[in-house]
């Protein structure tokens, strides 16, 4: 008889990014975000529904859509994203080039407040303008793991959404779990800085329903607004234009995925 065991959390290879308020980011070695968690006397809630897999990746990516003759969508941040995957003493970063776009995409935590940023960097060095804007997308649980990963369909029905307008960051867009979790009713808020254009708060609207049991977006480009966009300094590339960060981290390479057992 042979016996079959799943790796617990501690056999992937987890980088783990903290602070001092409770909250943890894990990633895989995949560059697939494995759980956003905070913890607090005792009480452990996953901001993620789904956990990360070293063979599925995750629900939640950055994703940036660009325009132009010949349309692409590309994960830029996530476990499809075709990137070198680094990590440092306090961010996660996913660096490539498609199609002459460079781009690289951040992930850091506050050091001391509950608040995790995202952050993209793109730089189109072709010969013509490119319109694109970027996609945040986050599964959200709010939840006790044991209380997600027991049936996800039972926790999800729970969610509640507000959004809220802001003058100068658009719409921010809020959920709350509202079955208790030990008391308490997790929510969480997603927003961008710079301004977001649209949202949506079900990943099917973000398809559309031509693409539903696709694992794609469609393109050309949507005109509808869909889900979190956020344009980095220009609606337009410009060519060759100067980078947007003035400081560059060094990034040391995830370890290998390890062998699995």
């Amino acid at each position: 008889m042979q016996v079959l065991s799943t790796p617990r959390p501690e056999d992937l290879g987890l980088r783990h990014l903290g602070n001092k308020r409770g909250l943890r980011i894990s990633v895989l070695p995949n560059g697939a975000v494995f759980a956003i968690e905070h913890e607090q006397q005792g009480r452990r809630i996953m901001v993620n529904r789904s956990l990360g897999s070293p063979v599925g990746g995750s629900i939640g990516r950055v994703c940036l859509r660009i325009g132009g003759s010949e349309p692409l969508i590309l994960t830029v941040g996530g476990a499809e994203a075709q990137c070198l995957i680094g990590a440092t003493s306090d961010r996660f970063v996913w660096q490539g080039e498609t199609a002459a776009v460079t781009h690289e995409v951040t992930l850091q935590l506050h050091p001391e407040e509950n608040l995790w940023q995202w952050r993209v960097w793109i730089r189109n060095a072709g010969a013509d303008a490119l319109h694109c804007d970027a996609i945040l997308i986050q599964d959200l649980g709010l939840g006790d793991p044991g209380f997600l990963m027991n049936n996800e369909a039972y926790a999800s029905q729970y969610l509640d959404h507000q959004v809220a307008q802001h003058s100068r960051m658009g719409p921010i867009l809020m959920g709350r779990q509202n079955l208790a979790q030990n008391g308490a009713y997790p929510w969480v808020a997603h927003g961008c800085l710079e301004g977001a254009l649209g949202y949506a708060t079900d990943l099917l609207q973000l398809m559309g329903p031509a693409y539903r049991d696709a694992d794609h977006f469609a393109t050309p480009l949507p005109v509808r607004p869909c889900s979190l966009r956020r344009p980095r300094s220009r609606p337009a590339l410009r060519p060759r234009g100067p980078s947007s960060v003035s400081t560059r981290p060094t990034i040391r390479p995830l370890p290998a995925k390890p062998t699995s057992h």
